[in-house]
């Protein structure tokens, strides 16, 4: 049985989303929704600039509509990459269509406190993760500095 990963939104995050799950041993099948025609078209040109021809075939790119929604496998992981504007909305719309063991949500998770503690209540009974960018955090630039010259981490 295979990796189903499934991304909202196609945009720069979302693409690179698409460009890093690509590169799986697992050869996950990604589905892309995005409400956007021009989000679509520019993740169909980044595919072709970006990716090794064999890779993106796995890519299905399907309507945002409640009823091709519901015909669709379960995914092991869902990435909500869209913009901040009407998450929790898009989430609580989203989240009965939608089987998944994993939720992970871009940051800005909201645009307000109250939506955000929408968003955490939402959360609060699935399997759900933040984008955090650790990178930027002081401990983690401190153990990163550790290893800079002792090569990949096997």
């Amino acid at each position: 049985m295979g990796t189903n990963v499934l991304v909202v939104g196609c945009g720069e995050l979302g693409r690179r989303h698409i460009q890093g799950i690509v590169k799986s041993v697992n050869k996950p099948v990604v589905y892309v929704i995005d409400n956007d025609p021009k989000a679509i078209a520019l993740l169909k040109s980044f595919l072709v600039n970006n990716l090794e021809r064999s890779r993106y075939p796995a890519i299905k790119v399907i309507d945002f509509l409640k009823k091709d929604l519901v015909s669709l496998p379960v995914f092991d992981l869902v990435i909500v990459a869209t913009t901040a504007l009407a998450r929790g909305e898009l989430l609580e719309n989203l989240s009965p269509c939608i089987r998944t063991k994993h939720w992970l949500i871009e940051k800005p998770i909201g645009q307000s406190s109250a939506e955000i503690k929408s968003i955490a209540k939402w959360a609060s009974d699935r399997s759900a993760f933040v984008n955090h960018p650790r990178r930027m955090m002081s401990w983690y630039q401190s153990i990163s500095n550790n290893f800079i010259d002792t090569g990949p981490i096997k």
